[in-house]
């Protein structure tokens, strides 16, 4: 996840802690994601403009909703795709029976937003991304996987 979506710089985290993360010690993983998620707030790639600021990513605005060429509303690749990831992290929580409150809280929030969207655009032709429950195979199989293992 360090390489390969927002990379950061080689001298923001060395490698040997990112191979061993695992092994750390609980607060030194918390330290390692702190350093990773603060060095993506700005391109750390970027070159700076003439007042010496870098690009900011958190000044991002989100993107809304959008409509293709059919006419189809789409949600945004962020956070449909995150959603998805996050629905799954959830299910080995539960699968592990270790609890995920903030999960559950923003995992909701999302839903209910999603939903009200939908009742409140009746008439609009919606994309499969607003059919919230559409990963029941994928949630099985995590689900199975895990407790067959256990």
């Amino acid at each position: 996840m360090v390489k390969e979506n927002y990379p950061i710089r080689d001298e923001t985290m060395r490698e040997v802690d990112i191979e061993s993360f695992e092994n750390l010690s609980a607060i030194h993983q918390e330290y390692l994601l702190y350093v990773r998620y603060t060095a993506i707030l700005i391109d750390p790639f970027s070159n700076p403009d003439d007042q010496g600021a870098y690009f900011d990513f958190s000044a991002v605005p989100y993107k809304h909703v959008d409509t293709d060429e059919q006419g189809v509303i789409h949600i945004p690749r962020m956070p449909s795709e995150d959603y998805y990831r996050t629905l799954m992290i959830q299910a080995i929580g539960r699968a592990l029976n270790v609890a995920t409150p903030m999960i559950d809280t923003l995992l909701l929030r999302y839903e209910t937003t999603v939903k009200q969207y939908c009742d409140t655009h009746l008439h609009q032709q919606l994309s499969k991304q607003f059919e919230l429950h559409h990963f029941k195979q994928d949630l099985a199989l995590v689900t199975n996987y895990l407790t067959f293992y256990k």
